[in-house]
């Protein structure tokens, strides 16, 4: 599923080399995957000139559309000489995050990637508004990159939820490893997974029925939890990360500590990055210590997890009638 991709970046505005060029290219030369690259090119004042000035317009919008293709043409002729299929296109037109999702499903697409959005007056790398709106909209896997491969550093790791083991959502953990496993030997690097035991974040509304029945979440019991699915997965015991404190802070606190070339998250996974994004995923995205890769997970993990909240909803009706 991850060696089989097409890959989409989306070009910078700017017409110039960037670390998610310079990513995608490596990334597609290890998977032997075709790459699609597409630049939305806009000026306001060019879609001022109006009705009235229609040729002038016009004649204004392909200028800057060519300068862009002979920019987009020279990148692939680069890429081409390294052996790799690349396709490029411009588009007209300020994107939204729909219109974004459209052309990767237009071109099936199975990653999309794209440049952090650089915050000047802050002095970093942030996602943009466009971005965060991408992350619910788009139907794959969304990259986001802060700094170009390094080629001496290949460390991977995968962030689970080790409450979902609990309440039988473990198959969004398995598939989340299993597919970053895939990214990681494709690029020859090692794979870490990380977690991390908020014992002050609770859920207020299943604290009660928890503790009268007993099975207050300990340490040792997530711990073991974790350990077991590490095992399961064959990550080695110095490449397990099991920490304490607040998700968000802790992880990011944790990859600035430790050099990282990819941060792997799964877009369903509920505590990381769903439909409306969670805390922890926006504490970890708002301002990433490495490149940001939220894979979308299978529709069968989807389904399954829907038709388990489905069936819980239904006995919460049953038992409250």
């Amino acid at each position: 599923m991850i060696r089989s991709s097409r890959l989409l970046l989306i070009a910078p505005p700017e017409a110039v080399h960037t670390p998610a060029l310079e990513y995608a290219g490596v990334l597609a030369q290890t998977l032997n995957a075709p790459l699609y690259l597409v630049a939305f090119v806009h000026s306001a004042a060019i879609d001022l000139l109006g009705h009235a000035n229609i040729a002038n317009r016009d004649k204004a919008r392909e200028g800057m559309m060519d300068a862009h293709r002979l920019w987009l043409n020279s990148e692939t002729v680069l890429l081409r000489e390294k052996g790799l299929e690349v396709h490029y296109d411009v588009v007209w037109g300020k994107p939204s995050a729909s219109e974004l999702a459209a052309y990767a499903q237009q071109v099936n697409a199975d990653l999309i990637i794209k440049d952090l959005h650089e915050e000047a007056h802050l002095k970093r790398l942030v996602l943009s508004s466009l971005d965060w709106d991408l992350l619910c909209a788009s139907p794959t896997s969304v990259l986001y990159i802060k700094q170009a491969p390094a080629p001496r550093l290949s460390k991977f790791l995968v962030a689970v939820d080790i409450e979902l083991e609990s309440e039988g959502n473990a198959a969004e953990n398995d598939q989340l490893i299993s597919m970053a496993r895939q990214l990681a030997e494709a690029r020859n690097a090692s794979l870490h997974l990380i977690t991390v035991y908020n014992s002050d974040a609770v859920d207020c509304t299943n604290i009660t029925a928890t503790v009268s029945k007993g099975e207050l979440p300990s340490y040792e019991t997530r711990r073991n939890v974790f350990d077991a699915l590490a095992t399961a997965h064959g990550i080695a015991q110095e490449h397990r990360h099991f920490l304490v404190g607040a998700p968000a802070n802790v992880i990011r606190c944790y990859i600035q500590r430790n050099a990282y070339d990819l941060l792997i998250i799964g877009s369903a996974n509920h505590h990381l990055l769903s439909s409306t994004i969670g805390s922890t995923a926006e504490g970890i995205l708002d301002n990433p210590a490495c490149n940001v890769l939220a894979l979308k997970l299978p529709p069968a993990v989807h389904n399954a997890r829907e038709q388990m909240q489905e069936g819980t909803q239904v006995n919460d009706v049953s038992q409250q009638n």
